[in-house]
């Protein structure tokens, strides 16, 4: 399943706002490196993985490590040990995984951080349609009900 985030609309008022954007700032604290390489390390006794020299799984801890450093930690440690690995992922899987984590929190920055107008929507119920639309939709849909 693909998840795409086409917007995120906010209002409040002149003061809950940046007090919002302070707060979900403070959530993108990425892991330290000795948190990341411990789940990584985690990680590679619970997957198959091919068996390197000491000198290139180093290299690996180090790459894999920084490169999760450009997450908040709750989303690196997710992506590392909260999803099932058959084998030992590419930083393309883990980064398409922690891209998808930390989209909702992404977006609600830039829609705090640029907000045009703090009013709330004129009507939350979104469009409406009567009883009969509906029941011609599912007549169009699914055809007619057997009698």
């Amino acid at each position: 399943m693909v998840t795409v985030i086409r917007g995120c609309a906010v209002w409040g008022d002149d003061h809950a706002i940046p007090a919002a954007l302070d707060d979900l700032r403070k959530f993108q604290t990425p892991a330290s490196a000795r948190d990341i390489e411990e789940w990584l390390a985690e990680l590679s006794v619970i997957v198959a993985r091919r068996q390197d020299d000491e000198f290139t799984e180093s290299l690996r801890l180090e790459a894999y490590a920084a490169r999760l450093r450009r997450y908040p930690a709750d989303v690196s440690r997710e992506a590392v040990l909260g999803r099932t690995w058959k084998f030992w992922p590419s930083w393309q899987e883990l980064e398409e995984v922690c891209l998808a984590l930390a989209a909702p929190r992404s977006a609600m920055i830039r829609a705090l951080a640029h907000r045009s107008t703090p009013k709330a929507p004129t009507d939350s119920r979104g469009d409406r349609v009567s009883a009969e639309r509906a029941a011609q939709i599912i007549r169009e849909v699914f055809g007619e009900k057997p009698q």
